[in-house]
């Protein structure tokens, strides 16, 4: 099955009846975005992140002070994520939270530079149709193997170009069940690397980079 017919044949679920005329009207490349948007929050995992960056300790005790219960009863994150914020539409819903999410990842990234040792000087560039990696025109990897379905390391390197190679991303791999698949391809990612390495934290939820020198 084509890109482009799963792109067409998906629809958000408990739509009620403006929203799915409102996403029937929607362009493609809008839909596909919102649904990209819609599986990343998802997760638990991503229902937890939410629920300890993003919310406010009255906006927690508002919905009980039990993250697993309110996620239950919301019936998800955005649920969630609608009713500490009075939002009733679910669009309009998940686009406030993007921009949550895009004004804590800058945070990260912010807080990465000031911790200054770990500036970075350059930043990398990944090039997904010859598959090379480089940096300040460098090149810093041997040339990474593309998959036609991209592999796990194609999907962290193209999540980091999308961003703009902020030094910490969230999870790209987020719909892999097992999270030992992103450790994996971090490790992958790093064999024969120079100059920079990956790394996971937050509980395999962000992915990081950042400059690196060998030990003499």
């Amino acid at each position: 099955m084509s890109n482009a017919s799963q792109d067409s044949e998906y629809t958000p679920p408990d739509l009620n009846e403006e929203e799915s005329v409102v996403w029937q009207q929607m362009s493609r490349d809008a839909r596909r975005q919102l649904q990209d948007h819609d599986l990343r929050t998802r997760p638990a995992t991503e229902g937890r992140r939410v629920w300890e960056r993003l919310l406010t300790d009255v906006e927690r005790t508002s919905l009980g002070g039990d993250f697993y219960q309110a996620w239950l009863d919301a019936r998800g994150t955005l649920g969630i994520w609608m009713r500490v914020k009075g939002i009733s539409n679910r669009f309009a819903a998940l686009a406030n939270l993007v921009r949550a999410y895009s004004s804590l990842d800058w945070l990260m990234q912010q807080a990465s530079l000031v911790a200054g040792t770990d500036r970075p000087s350059e930043r990398p560039e990944w090039n997904p149709q010859t598959g090379q990696l480089s940096c300040a025109g460098e090149q810093i990897r041997r040339p990474v193997r593309r998959f036609r379905n991209p592999s796990n390391v194609q999907r962290i390197l193209g999540a980091f170009q999308n961003a703009g190679w902020p030094t910490s991303i969230h999870n790209p791999l987020e719909d892999v069940r097992n999270q030992t698949q992103l450790h994996q391809a971090v490790h992958q990612l790093n064999q024969t690397l120079r100059r920079i390495r990956f790394s996971v934290s937050e509980g395999a939820a962000v992915v990081n980079w950042g400059n690196w020198k060998p030990e003499l």
